[in-house]
C-alpha cells in the first residue's frame, strides 16, 4: 500500500493533471490496439494492426509516450531533447488523427458477410479523444477570453 502511495506521489510531482489525463488515455489507447477492432457477423476478428497497418505508428508513438512517462516517474532525465509537454502534444494529436482515419475507414463487407466495429475500436477512439482534451480545452478557453477583450 505504501509503495502504491509513493508511485502516485511521484506521478503527481512529475506531471501536471493534464499530462496525467493524456498519459493515462494514451496507455488505454495503446492497450486497445491489441483488442479486436472489427467483427464479422458478430465474431471478432483481429486487432487494429491486422486491419490497418498504419496503426503501427500509433503503437510506436503511444509506446514512446509511455516510456517517457516511466522515465519521468523514475525521476530521470527524459530521453528526448524536447520538453515532455510538447512531445505529448504532438503524440496525442498524431494518434487522434490516425485513429479517426482508422475508425472512419471501416472495411466493407461482402455479399455474404457484414463488418462492424468491435470493442477495441470504440475504446481506442474514445481514449484518443480524451488524450487530446487537456490540450484542447485550455486553448479554447484562451481563444474565448481573447475574443471578449
Amino acid at each position: 500500500m505504501q509503495r502504491a502511495s509513493a508511485t502516485v506521489t511521484r506521478l503527481t510531482q512529475a506531471f501536471g493533471p493534464g499530462e496525467l489525463i493524456s498519459g493515462i488515455a494514451t496507455a488505454i489507447l495503446f492497450l486497445s490496439l491489441f483488442l479486436d477492432w472489427f467483427s464479422i457477423d458478430g465474431v471478432s476478428y483481429g486487432n487494429a494492426m491486422e486491419w490497418d497497418g498504419y496503426l503501427w505508428i500509433v503503437t510506436i508513438v503511444s509506446g514512446l509516450v509511455l516510456v517517457e512517462m516511466a522515465v519521468g516517474i523514475l525521476g530521470r532525465r527524459h530521453l528526448l531533447a524536447l520538453p515532455f509537454r510538447q512531445v505529448l502534444l504532438g503524440a496525442v494529436w498524431l494518434d487522434l488523427l490516425l485513429v479517426v482515419i482508422a475508425f472512419s475507414l471501416r472495411p466493407s463487407g461482402g455479399p455474404d458477410y457484414h463488418v462492424n466495429w468491435s470493442v477495441g475500436s470504440f475504446l481506442g477512439f474514445a481514449s484518443a479523444i480524451v488524450a487530446v482534451v487537456p490540450f484542447l480545452v485550455p486553448a479554447l478557453l484562451q481563444e474565448a477570453a481573447d475574443t471578449e477583450t
